[in-house]
């Protein structure tokens, strides 16, 4: 349950880099373990999925984020790898586990560049 918890919150940062980015369609579908996905990339062939519209922004696709911006983004990512890791009521080699992980790594990658 934590996992999903967390999976949410990652998820979370990650509409808010796409409504940045000006994306206007967002598919979000379930897979068949449940696990909610939102993407701004369509799904598999198959899969159902319904769509959000997300109004366009003043910020274009080449506007860098503000310092400010991405000093909250680089804390976000850090304090959820930090949970992650920190979790012992999981299977350490859990698949959703290492993909949250990985997650919060490329998060830390992309927000926290000196």
């Amino acid at each position: 349950m934590t996992i999903r918890i967390l999976l949410a919150l990652l998820t979370s940062g990650l509409l808010l880099q796409v409504s940045l980015a000006m994306a206007t369609t967002v598919y979000i579908w379930t897979d068949d373990r449940g696990n909610r996905h939102y993407s701004d990339e369509r799904p598999p062939d198959g899969v159902s999925f319904r769509t959000l519209e997300v109004p366009g922004s003043a910020v274009s696709r080449s506007a860098a984020p503000s310092e400010r911006v991405r000093e909250i983004r680089c804390r976000d990512f850090q304090g959820a790898l930090e949970q992650l890791l920190e979790l012992d009521d999981i299977d350490g080699n859990e698949q959703d586990w290492r993909a949250a992980k990985q997650v919060a790594r490329d998060g830390i990658s992309e927000w926290c560049r000196s």
